[in-house]
């Protein structure tokens, strides 16, 4: 009798194998799936969200809609239009029996394991679809806008600190001190923001979606109300400040050229300022500021002390006139109040979108959309969809965190 091939060997042996990590697989996934702590026993019904989760402790890298179409029949399509059309809470579409897990999906499921341990790195391609769905779905869905406008904030008033020209002196609101405080605030917000729109693993989307949308719709109110009456001409007009106008204005000895980062080697940029002259000598903040070589033009002569400026100022100054105990800068000669208007133009948005949001997450605090307000629309919103999408959202959240843990070898 002839001896088998090598040939003749391996298609039995390997078949055998095949067929015994198969049935191991098998029996591991459900026990995982339908197990309970009280022995012998075992949930007739296991939700989606506990399926999904346990696909990914076996390894099993595919989308969340691949594996749903894997387990997709013609009676489960069914039992979701109904299900849509009678807005039942309870989806029993989402529900899982033993049956469902077939032959053909089993092993469907087992290749998946073999394909994600044969794959050394993931390739990720992106495409039109996957741009979109990231779009709509982080961006336009999620915490975008309050992100963008924050974030807009934030450069405005980046750019007012380091651009603007302060108004001076006593018995006026400090708008430097309070600018600086938006900046910090806005930065945090900012980089809030941002870190939900990478995913809800760590923010909560509901309750901590509020406070914040709430604290930054009062701070903004708050802002708008302070920039609305404390920054502004009128203001300083009010308390008596000096307004110095710019030098382009005027030919009084008492003027400005604002230029706060470009200094040129030929000066023709060099900043001039001499407005403090106006002040009180104890509020001064510095001597006058004349470019180099220019003392005749400004001064009258060599001595540029405020003394000469303010004798050779006819316009501003009358002589023996009192000192001012504030003072702020032509708006045409430097971009503080523009500046101060986009931010308000900014809040104002701000404003809108934290209080539609605040009064969405309040509605889903309250439970509209679950249990016995499960029929509850408004403004066009179905927050029994609404409850939904929330928990699937926080179901992925669960599961993207067990993607980057090492997959358990069976």
């Amino acid at each position: 009798m002839d001896l088998p091939t090598d040939r003749e060997k391996f298609f039995p042996q390997n078949t055998e194998l095949c067929t015994n990590s198969f049935r191991l697989f098998k029996e591991k996934l459900l026990e995982s799936l339908f197990h309970t702590e009280v022995p012998g026993d075992s949930p007739e019904k296991i939700k989606w969200s506990h399926v999904y989760k346990t696909y990914q402790k076996f390894g099993i890298r595919a989308s969340e809609t691949t594996i749903w179409n894997v387990l997709l029949t013609p009676e489960r399509i069914v039992q979701i239009q109904a299900e849509k059309k009678q807005s039942i809470g309870e989806k029993s579409s989402k529900m899982f029996e033993k049956e469902d897990f077939t032959e053909d999906v089993l092993r469907f499921l087992f290749q998946m394991t073999k394909s994600n341990k044969r794959r050394r790195k993931p390739v990720t391609t992106w495409k039109r679809d996957l741009c979109w769905a990231a779009l709509t779905q982080k961006f336009i869905v999620g915490n975008a806008c309050s992100f963008l406008n924050t974030l807009l904030i934030l450069i405005v008033a980046i750019i007012l600190i380091t651009e603007g020209a302060f108004p001076i002196g006593e018995g006026i609101f400090d708008s430097s001190q309070l600018c600086k405080v938006v900046v910090g605030l806005y930065a945090f917000g900012c980089f809030w923001y941002f870190l939900s729109l990478l995913g809800e693993i760590w923010y909560p989307y509901i309750y901590g979606g509020l406070v914040v949308n709430l604290f930054f719709s009062i701070a903004s109110s708050t802002f708008l109300v302070l920039f609305a009456h404390l920054v502004t001409p009128g203001y300083y007009e009010e308390h008596g400040c000096f307004e110095c106008p710019t030098c382009t204005e005027t030919g009084d000895a008492l003027c400005f050229t604002y230029y706060s980062h470009i200094v040129s080697i030929n000066h023709a940029y060099s900043e001039v300022n001499t407005c403090s002259c106006a002040l009180k000598e104890e509020l001064r903040i510095s001597e006058p500021i004349i470019p180099y070589g220019k003392s005749e033009e400004y001064c009258g002569g060599d001595d540029c002390s405020c003394a000469i400026i303010l004798s050779n100022s006819q316009e501003n100054w009358i002589m023996d006139q009192e000192y001012y105990s504030c003072l702020y800068f032509s708006p045409k000669g430097q971009p503080l109040f523009v500046l101060f208007g986009y931010i308000k133009v900014l809040m104002t948005i701000n404003i809108v979108v934290s209080l539609f949001s605040c009064l969405y997450l309040i509605m889903m605090c309250l439970g509209c959309g679950k249990k016995k307000k499960n029929i509850c629309n408004c403004c066009g919103i179905n927050f029994s969809d609404e409850q939904e999408e929330v928990s699937d959202l926080t179901q992925k959240s669960s599961a993207a965190q067990l993607v980057v843990i090492t997959t358990t070898n069976l």
